[in-house]
């Protein structure tokens, strides 16, 4: 079997709570217990007794910068659950997320003769991540948090011109570690930072095909990969009604890594499109607002930049909103949007 290549799996729209997708992810200083849940886990411990919890949906028919150029269509699902409780100096959550990605793109292989056909690549992907955030006061204005996160990988690859899958794979369970810091200089006025460490899933894939009467064997250890993220934001509400939101995320480096999806057999097929898709770390800037409408009404805006990590595209812009409304205490539901040029994601949540 065949040592694997890197497969980058970092998207700068990665799942981060509905509310905190809403103001263009700029929660490294949200002082919102939700955010400790999926983001920084110094939120668990603001000072403040309290309990919260968080159900999300959400789908998006969206591509990274340069993927829509292969031909690839990809249509992805997420469900978040997940709840928190804190004393004021110290909190403890756990939550879960279950994503399922279907992707397919043109595929060229060149056969025995020497000719190019195309068919279809089909691959779904479950990933499931579970989470349980810890945090802690240090004293009064100043909580350090830490989340323990379990990650595990699985996927079907077939062809649209076999009647079969080619191939189902899982990866191994990995254990990775978020730390946060949150500091109050006043009420009105809160720095954050967190740092997610990078991680490594292996998952071997293995088969012996006949594709469009050529027979394919294939076999590889994917090497999975999620760069370090570092995360330095600013809250500031200057009325009562209005707050801003700024968050700056150093991405570490990816290698040379490539798609999971399109190219994860392009390579032993003879398909010359090929592109990697590796980058130094590079600087992802956020930015949100939050305008409280009425007392159970608000609303939230912002943005964000996506990188490319393909060497001759441009990166997205992201802008981002969504309106929540408080029915009752103990619920609260927002309904967001995620626009680039190119796509659209829609969340639904309550909380």
């Amino acid at each position: 079997m065949a040592q694997a290549r890197e497969y980058d799996l970092y998207r700068s729209d990665y799942f981060k709570g509905a509310f905190c997708e809403a103001i263009g992810g700029a929660c490294a200083a949200d002082t919102d217990l939700v955010t400790a849940l999926f983001q920084n886990p110094a939120a668990l411990a603001t000072g403040k007794p309290d309990w919260d919890f968080d159900g999300d949906l959400s789908k998006k028919f969206n591509l990274e910068p340069g993927l829509s150029s292969t031909g690839t269509q990809a249509v992805e699902s997420v469900g978040v659950g997940g709840a928190g409780y804190s004393t004021g100096s110290f909190g403890i959550g756990a939550s879960a997320s279950f994503q399922t990605a279907n992707f397919s793109a043109d595929l060229s292989i060149l056969d025995g003769s020497g000719n190019t056909q195309t068919t279809s690549l089909n691959t779904k992907a479950k990933t499931n991540q579970y989470r349980v955030p810890i945090g802690f006061m240090i004293r009064p204005g100043f909580s350090l948090g830490v989340t323990i996160k379990l990650d595990t990988h699985q996927q079907e690859i077939g062809f649209a011109s076999s009647s079969t899958n080619l191939t189902s794979a899982k990866s191994n369970t990995v254990v990775s570690f978020t730390a946060g810091a949150l500091y109050d200089l006043n009420p009105d006025f809160s720095l954050g930072s967190w740092v997610r460490f990078p991680k490594t899933l292996q998952e071997p894939v293995s088969f012996d095909s006949t594709i469009l009467s050529t027979n394919i064997s294939y076999s590889e250890t994917f090497a999975l990969h999620y760069p370090l993220i570092w995360a330095t934001g600013v809250r500031y509400a200057f009325n009562p009604r209005w707050t801003v939101f700024g968050e700056t995320d150093l991405i570490g480096t990816t290698g040379d890594g490539y798609l999971l999806t399109y190219n994860t057999l392009s390579s032993q097929l003879g398909d010359l499109r090929l592109k990697p898709k590796g980058r130094y770390a590079v600087l992802e800037p956020h930015w949100g607002l939050r305008y409280q409408v009425t007392e159970k009404a608000t609303l939230h805006f912002g943005g964000y930049f996506e990188t490319s990590r393909w060497q001759d595209v441009a990166g997205l812009l992201h802008t981002t909103g969504g309106l929540s409304y408080k029915f009752a205490n103990f619920l609260e539901v927002i309904a967001g949007l995620d626009v680039t040029k190119s796509s659209t994601q829609i969340v639904f949540t309550f909380r």
